[in-house]
């Protein structure tokens, strides 16, 4: 079999388009011939695995392996990452250690990690970040999704260098402050904020043009809706409730004329003005406003 033609039906077996494949749906692969292992031996393809324990072996055989790893976050789940062994880490409701926590940033965050996914969801972190994980530059070229809701994480937001960044989860802790660490999140198509202290505008946003969903519900912001004009493939717009000096959001929805994709849009709780005129060419029923 050609070399491109094996390539193409090892990632035919990925969930989904362009996924790395589990090691169960492939590894039937190397047992059809010894010239198909030889190929796969010349060609090392990538394949997930969910065992540490896999990972950690010195030989794969004709693959190259990445781990899914769900569980406590370790110190060797952490050497593996950087190895750039590890593609997803999710460790939702685990406790996290302080001797782990302030090695999350430099090993999993930084400038060289290879992780795309980390799940810290109900962490139960108290503090601020720098307390937390300390001050290290979260950097990483790679990261795609970033959760930390529910975690009790306070204090003003870190400055997220992430420019591959798709989803991030903030939501659920008291974060104070503005949106401006987020900024160099440009590649952002969820942000989940909502149930904090934010304050501040939504121009730091400005750049996130290829937001699909935004929940920013029951903070402090203020400001117009401006600043997400160019963000035409929104879908959904979650703010209700800011209530920064009683105020909250103000301005028209004359910002969103162009976002036709909305199906979603929660604004109550605000003191928006004018008229629905500029919903008016939405495919789906009005959103309430």
């Amino acid at each position: 079999m050609p070399n491109d033609a094996l390539r193409q039906v090892v990632a035919a077996c990925g969930y989904y388009e362009g996924d790395v494949p589990l090691f169960e749906t492939v590894k039937g692969l190397g047992c059809l011939s010894k010239g198909m292992r030889q190929q796969l031996c010349r060609l090392q393809p990538l394949v997930c695995v969910r065992s540490l324990a896999v990972v950690q072996r010195s030989n794969h055989g004709p693959w190259r392996v990445t781990l899914l790893y769900e569980g406590d976050l370790t110190a060797s789940v952490e050497e593996q990452a950087r190895q750039g062994r590890v593609r997803s880490i999710n460790a939702s409701l685990r406790k996290l250690y302080p001797a782990v926590a302030e090695r999350v940033v430099p090993d999993l965050l930084g400038e060289g990690c290879s992780l795309l996914e980390l799940d810290l969801s109900g962490a139960g972190l108290k503090g601020s970040w720098s307390a937390v994980f300390g001050e290290a530059a979260l950097c990483s070229a790679v990261l795609r999704a970033l959760y930390l809701n529910l975690c009790k994480l306070s204090g003003p937001l870190p400055e997220l260098r992430l420019p591959a960044l798709q989803v991030l989860d903030l939501s659920n802790n008291q974060w104070t402050g503005g949106l401006e660490p987020l900024q160099g999140c440009t590649a952002l198509q969820r942000l989940l904020a909502s149930s904090n202290e934010l304050t501040g505008t939504l121009e730091p946003l400005r750049g996130c043009t290829g937001l699909t969903e935004l929940n920013l519900a029951a903070n402090r912001l203020s400001g117009s809706l401006e600043p997400l004009s160019r963000c035409t493939g929104l879908r959904q717009l979650i703010m209700p409730n800011n209530r920064a000096m009683r105020r909250g959001l103000t301005g028209g929805l004359e910002p969103l004329r162009g976002c036709t994709a909305l199906v979603s849009l929660l604004l109550p709780g605000n003191t928006l003005t004018g008229s629905l005129e500029p919903l008016q060419r939405y495919p789906y029923p009005y959103p309430y406003p």
